[in-house]
């Protein structure tokens, strides 16, 4: 069988290439391709270093430069339909042989990235979970694809592995005898969180696809705790915490109300490093993406989880741009009074709804973000029927394509106040909220003034908890 030598070695400073800079030398042939990237480009976050090399097997012979800086990244790398995780240090010279069945390391960091491959091999792929079919599938031209059954997420020799997965991880761990503390430390974290971060993937798959879940496999993470502040290193660490957060409110009736819920969520975390670290990068993220709705609120009540001097500087100089942001909201403003057609030809305007509450969904069967909230929208329009709240979704779809549109309203079976713009994407109630993109989600009092022109989405569970706050 013929092998591939993948060669990490470090390059001679030249022209604007770094010394500390990693190459790889890939000699043979690529069966299929050959996948390099940060690890939380997988999980589809930034995209901070990626590498594809597709040969349909005339070569004998590539390179791949890795920059200094993801040096310090955990790396995936795919290959002839394998798969590991790396570890990748400047000044390093690392050694892969790959074949159809196996990769093997030798050279410097040997003994990290063997492990790394053999616990890949045994925890993360060992069986049917939603995580290795994500890792696995990432070696785009191989064309493979994957089925699971309804039932592969809860069956009870899931459960028994995923509960196991810490305690053996951490036993592995050991026995590998590694000596680099910075990754063990790192690693720790991983191992000790990785069948949560299994189960909270398979929950998140099992919502989206409405498969119910048993009693025992929610259990499995009921009362997780977070306590570790290598956590921080982690490249998923504070969405794993965002999911179990969400999960803990979807699923044991905690109760987060949005101007409270950073706050809330941070308490619950043991750590105060951790802590602190977890609201300023949310707090980051809800400005940069310019998330307005009860900003101000947020950022006030999330103050006393910031310990620091370092920690209270940055706080203190996000009070500007809190303060922006908070302007989107247009609270208190009258609300533009659309006149839209409806599904059914008839004519319909905001003020056709004073005396309650609207939330308003703008999107188009074009959107593909648009569409992932629909499920969403309609389990909340079930949730609140009856109440003093009606749900209006407004499509920034073209009128030639209204046939589309209704056609796709009822293969979605989406019912309640459809409506469709006079004009598609260049219409009146876009300029009026000042909309770049959508969905945008706005929601009205029952006088017909703004209380968000940036509300929450349907699929976060703080809109429910909060809507329901005020329809009491």
């Amino acid at each position: 069988m013929k092998r591939i030598l993948i060669v990490f070695v470090v390059l001679i400073s030249v022209c604007k290439v770094s010394a500390q800079d990693a190459k790889i030398l890939v000699l043979g042939t690529v069966k299929d391709t050959m996948h390099i990237t940060t690890y939380r480009y997988i999980e589809n976050r930034a995209k901070a270093f990626s590498e594809y090399i597709f040969d349909s097997g005339n070569s004998s012979e590539h390179t791949i430069i890795i920059p200094e800086h993801i040096c310090s990244e955990r790396l995936y790398f795919s290959c002839n339909k394998d798969y590991t995780l790396l570890e990748v240090k400047p000044g390093a010279t690392i050694v892969v042989s790959a074949d159809d069945n196996k990769m093997h390391f030798s050279g410097d960091y040997a003994k990290v990235n063997n492990y790394l491959y053999q616990w890949v091999k045994n925890d993360t792929a060992s069986f049917s979970n939603v995580l290795n079919f994500r890792l696995g599938i990432k070696n785009y031209y191989n064309k493979s694809h994957y089925s699971f059954p309804d039932n592969f997420l809860d069956t009870q020799e899931a459960q028994l592995k995923i509960a196991s997965l810490n305690k053996n991880g951490v036993k592995e761990l050991k026995k590998a005898k590694i000596k680099d503390k910075d990754f063990l430390s790192r690693q720790t974290v991983w191992v000790k969180n990785l069948g949560l971060q299994i189960a909270l993937e398979n929950y998140k798959y099992a919502v989206s696809k409405g498969i119910s879940l048993s009693s025992d496999f929610l259990e499995l993470f009921k009362d997780w705790t977070f306590d570790d502040a290598a956590l921080i290193s982690h490249p998923q660490g504070i969405q794993l915490m965002e999911d179990f957060f969400e999960m803990q409110e979807q699923e044991f009736g905690i109760t987060r109300i949005v101007p409270n819920r950073l706050a809330k969520r941070a308490a619950s975390i043991k750590n105060p490093v951790l802590k602190e670290y977890y609201v300023l990068h949310q707090l980051n993220v809800f400005l940069r993406a310019g998330v307005s709705f009860m900003i101000a609120d947020i950022y006030k009540n999330a103050a006393p989880s910031i310990t620091s001097s370092a920690g209270l500087e940055t706080y203190k100089a996000m009070k500007t741009r809190v303060e922006e942001v908070d302007q989107m909201n247009m609270t208190g403003v009258e609300a533009y009074n659309f006149n839209y057609e409806n599904d059914k030809g008839a004519r319909v305007k905001l003020s056709d709804f004073k005396g309650q509450y609207v939330f308003v969904d703008l999107w188009a069967t074009w959107c593909g973000p648009c569409i992932v909230e629909i499920p969403y929208l309609k389990q909340l329009e079930k949730e609140l029927h009856g109440k003093n709240i009606s749900f209006v979704t407004i499509s920034f779809d073209e009128q030639k394509n209204k046939q589309k549109w209704k056609s796709f309203l009822k293969g979605n079976r989406m019912e309640g106040v459809q409506l469709i713009t006079n004009n598609g994407k260049t219409n009146q109630i876009k300029a009026y909220y000042q909309i770049h993109g959508i969905p945008r989600f706005l929601l009205v009092d029952p006088n017909g003034k703004i209380i968000s022109a940036n509300c929450l989405r349907p699929s976060d569970s703080g809109l429910k908890a909060y809507l329901k706050s005020i329809l009491l």
